[in-house]
C-alpha cells in the first residue's frame, strides 16, 4: 500500500535553477514525482538515486531507531485536530522550538505543527549528486506559509563526489540562500555513513581527507551564496572522522543527540555550546524536534544576516576571558585527587553532566573524562588511546557501558581496560596494542575464559579482532610472534582453538566451514608430526580432518568403519597419515588412503577391506 500524497498528485516538471551573482538565491525547483514511499522504512546498502520512491537517509540517521525514520507527529496524522493539539516544551526549559523532515514525512500538517509550537524547519532538498527529494518544494512552503523560517539541507556523501561539486548541486535544487529575512542557511548534514557499500563510518576516508572535503563543500557554498553554511553532526562522529578538529568551529552548529536530559552533551573541539540542537526522532513534531538555542531576536539574525556569529561565539564575546571554574567533587572527585589530580587529568573542562543508565561524567583538559555510576564506581577513559577511541567511536557508555578500571599498561606495551552496560550485565574487555590496536571481548564468555585459562596473552597474545557474533555462536583471532590463533564458540560444543593460518583451518573454510563440516568441537591437537581437529554439523556427524607436513590436510568421518579401522590397526603410526578424503570411487566404493601406500575401501555390503 503506498502513502498518500501531500496534497493532491505532484506533476512532474523540471526547474531551471539559476544562482543569482551576489546571494546566492536559487530558482526554487518543482517537486518532479509522486510522492509514492515505501510503508515501512529499511536499512539500505546504498543511497537511492534521481526517480527512486526511497527517499534515502535522514539527519540522524545513525542515531534513530527505523520506526523513527517516518515518523509524523499526532497533530500532521490527525489533520481534523489540529487546533486542540497541546504546545510542546522545550527540553531547555528555553529556546525556540523547530523540527527537520525529508521525504519520509510526504504529509506534514504544517499548520498543526506551528500550532504546536514549531518556529522554523529543515528540510532535506539533496543527498550526494545523484538524489533531490520529489516533495522538497511542497515542504518549503508548506512551512513558509504558515510563517515559519525554512532552510534546506543536504546530506553529504563525501565518498561520491568532490565537496564543491555537491555544493553546487545543492544549491542548485533549492539550497540556496537569500536575504529575505526567513530563509535559513544551508545546512551540511556530514554525519555517520548509514550505507553498507559505501564503507565505514567515515566512508573509508581519513580525517585528513574528511577535513579537505568539508573545506571544499563549505567554500564553494560560500562563494555561491555570499554566507557560510550551518554544520549538523553529532561529536563521536565528528571526534572520529575529522580526528575532533575546530576548523570549522565558525559555522552554526546543529548538533544530533537524543540523550533524553535537558542537555545533549559534549561538544565537538571548537564548540562550547550549540546553535540547534536535534533532542527527539519521535516527537513532538513530525521527522525530528529541534531547539535553537537563543530568542526569536536571534533565531531572526540567524536567517538574516550573512555575518552571523554562532551561539558559542555570541557567549564568548558576551562574557569576559577568564576561563569557567569548575568544581571536582564527589566520587568522581575522589578518584580524580586519588589518582593523580591535575598532574594526570588537567583541569576540569565541564561540570559534571548525566550520562547513560543514571551515570554522570565531568571532563578534563588532558583529554580525559571521569565516569561514575552508582553499580561501578568512578573511573576514568583516555580519549587519546586506542581503548578511548574506540569506546567513543562505539557510542561509549551507551553501548559498552561504564568503565570499572582505569586503562591500564599490560604486557609488551598494550594496555587493558573493562566496561560494564549496567541495562544488560554485559562486560566488555578491550586490549589495545601498537601492532593490532584495540579490540574488544565478551569478558564473560567462553572465548575470553579460554583465552584467559590457558596463558592469555603470554600463550596466545593480543586480539586481532573484536570478538564477533553468529549463529549460535561467536570468534575471536588473536597473535603473538606470527602465530595467529582463532577461537570459536558455540552453545553445542562450547569454545575451541585453531591455528588460523593452518591447513587445516584452511581445509575447513573450504569445506564452507559451519555449513559444510561444521563447528570444531576440539582444539587443534598434536598427532604425531602432524595435527587434527574434529568439527560437527550439529546432526551426529562428525568430521575429523587430519593433517601433516607429508601428506597435507584430509577429512573422513570420524564416525565411520573407515575411520575405526585406522584406528584399530595401527593409526598413524601403521598406515601413516592420510593422504586423500575419503571419496566414492567409480566402483561405488568409498576409498581412502594413506601415507604408507595403504589404501583402504568400504561398502555396506563388504565393510571395511584393505586392498593395499
Amino acid at each position: 500500500m503506498q502513502r498518500p500524497l501531500k496534497n493532491s498528485l505532484l506533476t512532474l516538471l523540471v526547474a531551471s535553477c539559476t544562482v543569482s551573482s551576489f546571494a546566492g538565491a536559487t530558482a526554487l525547483p518543482t517537486d518532479t514525482q509522486e510522492s509514492s514511499i515505501p510503508d515501512t522504512p529499511q536499512k539500505l546498502s546504498a543511497p537511492p538515486r534521481e526517480g527512486d520512491n526511497n527517499p534515502g537517509a535522514t539527519m540522524g540517521q545513525s542515531q534513530k531507531q527505523l520506526s523513527d525514520v517516518d515518523h509524523l507527529s499526532p497533530a500532521s496524522q490527525e489533520p481534523d485536530q489540529k487546533l486542540a493539539q497541546a504546545a510542546a516544551v522545550s527540553p531547555t526549559g528555553t529556546g525556540i522550538l523547530g523540527m527537520d523532515v525529508s521525504g519520509w514525512q510526504p504529509n506534514v500538517n504544517w499548520q498543526a505543527e506551528y500550532n504546536q509550537g514549531a518556529r522554523f524547519a529543515y528540510i532535506k532538498a539533496t543527498e550526494g549528486t545523484f538524489y533531490r527529494s520529489p516533495v522538497f518544494n511542497s515542504q518549503y512552503t508548506g512551512a513558509a506559509d504558515q510563517g515559519m523560517y525554512r532552510g534546506a539541507y543536504h546530506f553529504a556523501i563525501p565518498s561520491d563526489t568532490t565537496g564543491a561539486e555537491q555544493a553546487r548541486y545543492f544549491v542548485a535544487n533549492g539550497g540556496g540562500w537569500t536575504n529575505d529575512g526567513k530563509t535559513l542557511p544551508g545546512l551540511l548534514d556530514i554525519e555517520h555513513n548509514p550505507y553498507s557499500d559505501l564503507g565505514d563510518m567515515c566512508y573509508d576516508m581519513s580525517p585528513t581527507e574528511m577535513i579537505s572535503w568539508i573545506s571544499s563543500f563549505v567554500n564553494e557554498y560560500r562563494n555561491l551564496t555570499g554566507r557560510y553554511p550551518a554544520l549538523y553532526t553529532t561529536t563521536s562522529w565528528w571526534s572520529e572522522c575529522t580526528n575532533n578538529t575546530t576548523a570549522f568551529s565558525h559555522l552554526p552548529l546543529h548538533i544530533a543527540s537524543y540523550s533524553g536530559t535537558s542537555s545533549p552533551g559534549r561538544m565537538p573541539a571548537g564548540y562550547s555550546t550549540y546553535d540547534i540542537w536535534q533532542y527527539s526522532a519521535s516527537g513532538p513534531f513530525s521527522g525530528d524536534s529541534n531547539v535553537f538555542n537563543g530568542d526569536l531576536k536571534q533565531l531572526a539574525d540567524f536567517a538574516s544576516n550573512a555575518s552571523y556569529k554562532n551561539i558559542s561565539t555570541q557567549r564568548l564575546q558576551a562574557t569576559t576571558p577568564v576561563q569557567p571554574i569548575y568544581s571536582v567533587a564527589g566520587a568522581i572527585g575522589d578518584h580524580y585527587r586519588a589518582t593523580g589530580a591535575q598532574n594526570t587529568y588537567g583541569s576540569p573542562t565541564s561540570a559534571e553532566y548525566k550520562t547513560a543508565n543514571n551515570g554522570v561524567a565531568q571532563d578534563f583538559s588532558k583529554n580525559k573524562s571521569i565516569y561514575w555510576h552508582p553499580s561501578y564506581g568512578a573511573y576514568s577513559v583516555d580519549w587519546a588511546t586506542t581503548i578511548g577511541q574506540r569506546y567513543r567511536a562505539t557510542g561509549a557508555e551507551k553501548n559498552w557501558g561504564y568503565p570499572t578500571m582505569d586503562e591500564v599498561p599490560f604486557t609488551n606495551g598494550g594496555k587493558k581496560a573493562w566496561f560494564v552496560q549496567p541495562s544488560t550485565g554485559k562486560n566488555t574487555a578491550v586490549y589495545s596494542s601498537s601492532a593490532f590496536g584495540a579490540h574488544a571481548l565478551n569478558g564473560r564468555g567462553a572465548i575470553f575464559n579460554k583465552w584467559a585459562d590457558e596463558g592469555g596473552l603470554l600463550t596466545y597474545g593480543y586480539p586481532t579482532t573484536d570478538e564477533a557474533d553468529f549463529a549460535d555462536g561467536a570468534s575471536a583471532s588473536f597473535s603473538i610472534n606470527n602465530r595467529e590463533t582463532v577461537f570459536y564458540w558455540s552453545s553445542q560444543y562450547g569454545a575451541h582453538s585453531m591455528n588460523k593460518r593452518g591447513a587445516i583451518h584452511a581445509k575447513w573454510m573450504t569445506s564452507g566451514n559451519f555449513s559444510g563440516y561444521g563447528k570444531p568441537i576440539t582444539d587443534e591437537f598434536p598427532v604425531g608430526n602432524g595435527a587434527a581437529v574434529y568439527f560437527g554439523n550439529g546432526n551426529g556427524r562428525e568430521t575429523g580432518v587430519y593433517w601433516s607436513g607429508q601428506s597435507g590436510a584430509h577429512a573422513l568421518n570420524s564416525r565411520g568403519a573407515l575411520y575405526y579401522y585406522w584406528v584399530r590397526n595401527g593409526y598413524i603410526n601403521t598406515l601413516g597419515f592420510p593422504t586423500t578424503d575419503e571419496y566414492r570411487g567409480a566402483d561405488g566404493k568409498t576409498h581412502l588412503k594413506f601415507t604408507s601406500g595403504a589404501e583402504l575401501t568400504w561398502t555396506e555390503a563388504q565393510g571395511v577391506r584393505r586392498v593395499k
